[in-house]
């Protein structure tokens, strides 16, 4: 399933009158996974955003410098990044 139809079934659970722990234990029901979580869930539907679209949101920027990192990792190939 992708976000979209995720943000199908809250909205239907939210409009059902179920608050968010009661439709993310719905939802996990039918589905028997644990592919939902109750954090968050809620918010949009709080400020009457029924919209369905996803967000955009920034990446942040890296930090990291490519060199530095390889050449730790040729130094001792025992290490995990």
């Amino acid at each position: 399933m992708n976000s979209r139809d995720f943000r199908v079934l809250f909205l239907y659970e939210w409009k059902g009158d179920h608050n968010a722990a009661a439709a993310v234990r719905n939802i996990n029901v039918v589905l028997e996974n644990c592919s939902t979580f109750e954090s968050g869930t809620h918010i949009s539907y709080l400020s009457d955003d029924e919209s369905l679209n996803n967000e955009i949101h920034d990446r942040p920027v890296t930090v990291g410098d490519n060199e530095i990192l390889r050449a730790i990792t040729e130094n001792n190939p025992c290490n995990t990044i």
